[in-house]
């Protein structure tokens, strides 16, 4: 009987331990580094194989959305918009993703879709980062960082936006979308 009590203990510490380490592993982050010429990009890789890539200078990618005066986090009332209206902005970001994984991959991702952040400097209005998501099981994992270094890039330099004094109360500013490749 003793022998019996022995064994269902042991196999009752081998089953928690399994069934902590499957717990553990539900909400595991694999954070790689990629090298580009003169950039590096980080690549977190969730256990739901869902990708983000950003480049490593992009201070706010980690950082809460916060009012700067308080630094207490948005309600997040879409009524107060943050920025001016226009009527360019969203067509010319989709645009250049889209004319640049054109050029370079088509046949590859046509049709997939991919997430697309930006990080607006809430003083200036200019973008000052880009993050992408996407599957690792996507085709768009098999681009190279080049292709998102070069959307970063053009964001960067054609896209701004006309901010409103509620958009200027934060720390920066974020919009995010998906997008079908075209």
């Amino acid at each position: 009987e003793r022998m019996l009590i022995m064994k269902r203990t042991i196999v009752f510490i081998i089953a928690t331990i399994f069934t902590l380490g499957l717990f553990a592993q539900s909400n595991t982050t694999v954070t790689t580094t990629i090298q580009g010429d003169g950039y590096s990009y980080i690549k977190e890789t969730k256990k739901s194989r869902l990708v983000r890539l950003y480049n490593k200078e992009n201070e706010y990618a980690n950082v809460p959305l916060v009012y700067k005066d308080t630094g207490s986090s948005p309600d997040y009332d879409l009524q107060e918009s943050r920025v001016e209206d226009d009527d360019w902005t969203s067509w010319r970001s989709e645009n250049i993703v889209n004319s640049v994984l054109r050029r370079n991959h088509k046949q590859l991702v046509l049709g997939h879709k991919l997430g697309i952040g930006i990080y607006v400097d809430s003083a200036t209005g200019k973008v000052i980062g880009v993050d992408f998501r996407f599957l690792e099981t996507s085709p768009l994992a098999e681009v190279p960082i080049t292709v998102f270094r070069e959307i970063e890039l053009r964001m960067k330099d054609e896209i701004h936006f006309t901010l409103t004094d509620t958009g200027r109360q934060y720390n920066y500013l974020y919009f995010g979308w998906i997008q079908v490749i075209e």
